[in-house]
């Protein structure tokens, strides 16, 4: 899958590219265009989306007479105005450029990644055997294609931590379920069963790691993870991760799953995902138990290490330099039981970020707690 980087790094590009013959007298380029939103969204190829870009912009400080959304060479969309299109599949920051006289200046920034698919670009996922496979083409775009009952499956996860066999390899590739297939009695009965890193990890889900991954439209049924028997100690000192799509994220779009049934897990772990940092999250649901337990949930001097959750264990998306926001957890909604010893959350058990919970609602119930609560259980600004 690719990924076009071309929004808050191509200033030194600019130079030739404005349209109008006082814009491109500007003196000056820059990217340093601060309090904005660009949080990822996806479309199907064809399909069209605009934007409102003075109001994207309105609280930045920069008095912008004019704008282009620029349509990017071997980018996955083309522009028109306020518009894009999506244009086959693939990954890319849609850029756009704002011009100043005030600042004899042309401003480049991000409208946010535009997650696109054709889905003649997909290979199908029809089997067990077939969703297993992900593990071998861990880049590769799919698609399901059929409902599929893993019964008496002990599932190995897609994607690892590194060890000693095997190099840091996480999912990075896509998997899309635009018919509403449901993948069902997913069970991971032992830690024992599943892949451990070099540093401890253990980390099982659908997927055990996924890294600039997009995921939409999964759903999970009859889902039974218990990977508390985990004895290693982990990453950053806590235990194992767990969660319906995945045990570990990082800089992933989620979108439009469902999860139901069972997880318990020592470390950070989610309904959706263990633990994510950056990436957004939006209209997914999770209903069923999520259970924090072991020597480390129960132990105070590693309550910075363990989190539960009905959407995530930890998430983190603290704002990026100048307070731009990538990412956010937006209109999903949990149910059910979620139990530990410390950070326990209806959404999130450990929330770095707290703005970043959008339209959420929790409907269950919260086992005592230090640090708990219906959005999340503890929340801070500046790192754990």
């Amino acid at each position: 899958m690719k990924r076009f980087l071309c929004g808050a790094t191509a200033c030194i590009l600019l130079a030739g590219l404005c349209s109008c013959s006082w814009e491109s007298k500007l003196k000056n380029i820059s990217n340093d265009v601060n309090n904005y939103a660009m949080y990822p969204f996806s479309l199907k190829t064809g399909e069209k989306r605009t934007f409102d870009v003075r109001d994207i912009f309105k609280d930045s400080g920069i008095r912008f007479e004019s704008y282009k959304i620029v349509t990017k060479e071997g980018g996955n969309y083309k522009a028109k105005g306020d518009t894009i299109t999506a244009v086959g599949t693939g990954a890319c920051s849609v850029e756009v450029y704002l011009y100043s006289k005030e600042d004899d200046t042309c401003y480049a920034a991000s409208l946010g990644t535009l997650y696109s698919y054709d889905e003649k670009d997909f290979t199908e996922v029809k089997s067990a055997a077939d969703l297993q496979a992900m593990e071998l083409d861990k880049a590769g775009k799919y698609i399901l294609k059929s409902d599929i009952d893993l019964s008496g499956v002990e599932w190995q996860p897609v994607g690892n931590l590194p060890s000693p066999e095997k190099p840091y390899a996480p999912f990075m590739g896509m998997l899309i379920n635009p018919d509403g297939y449901r993948i069902k009695n997913l069970t991971i009965s032992s830690a024992e069963n599943i892949h451990q890193g070099i540093y401890g990890g253990c980390e099982g889900g659908l997927f055990g790691s996924i890294e600039d991954s997009f995921i939409s439209g999964v759903k999970l049924t009859g889902v039974e993870i218990d990977i508390r028997d985990f004895s290693g100690e982990g990453l950053s000192g806590s235990g194992s991760y767990a969660g319906g799509i995945a045990g570990g994220a990082l800089n992933c779009f989620i979108e439009n799953c469902e999860v139901e049934g069972n997880i318990a897990a020592t470390g950070f772990l989610g309904g959706m995902v263990g633990s994510m940092s950056w990436g957004s999250i939006e209209n997914c649901s999770f209903s069923g138990t999520v259970t924090l337990d072991g020597d480390k949930a129960q132990d105070e001097e590693h309550w910075s290490s363990t989190g539960a959750g009905g959407i995530f264990g930890y998430c983190g998306m603290p704002p990026f330099f100048g307070n731009i926001r990538l990412g956010r957890i937006w209109q999903c909604k949990a149910s059910g039981k979620i139990s530990g010893f410390s950070n326990v959350g209806g959404i999130c058990g450990y929330l770095w970020g707290k703005d970043k919970i959008e339209k959420c609602t929790f409907l269950g119930e919260l086992s005592p707690a230090q640090r708990s609560g219906q959005m999340y259980g503890v929340a801070q600004e500046d790192g754990r």
